[in-house]
């Protein structure tokens, strides 16, 4: 395996950022005062909501590049995995971040 340079690594970080970054903030959700992943953290059981997290990871993770693009379900895949480490941390979600 190849060990990157910092530049390198710099680099590949900012084209995640680029894929990720735009998905931080679903603007069709733009004129809620909520958007839907912070209704469910709200109200669902913890175990119901584990469970809608985990259930969205597996969806994209099995249609990778069947849908959309490949580099944006990634990124989804990515941002649910975050979402489910903050909740299992005790976290409150902000999707705006």
């Amino acid at each position: 395996m190849k060990d990157f340079t910092q530049e390198e690594a710099k680099e590949y970080e900012q084209s995640l950022d680029k894929l990720y970054k735009p998905l931080n903030y679903d603007k069709h959700y733009a004129d809620t005062a909520h958007q839907p992943i912070e209704v469910m953290q709200a109200n669902m059981a913890y175990d119901e909501f584990m469970g809608f997290l985990k259930g969205n990871i597996i969806k994209y993770v099995c249609r990778l590049g069947k849908k959309d693009e490949p580099e944006k379900e990634a990124a989804k895949i990515r941002r649910y995995a975050e979402w489910l480490e903050q909740a299992v941390n005790g976290q409150t979600i902000d999707p705006r971040k």
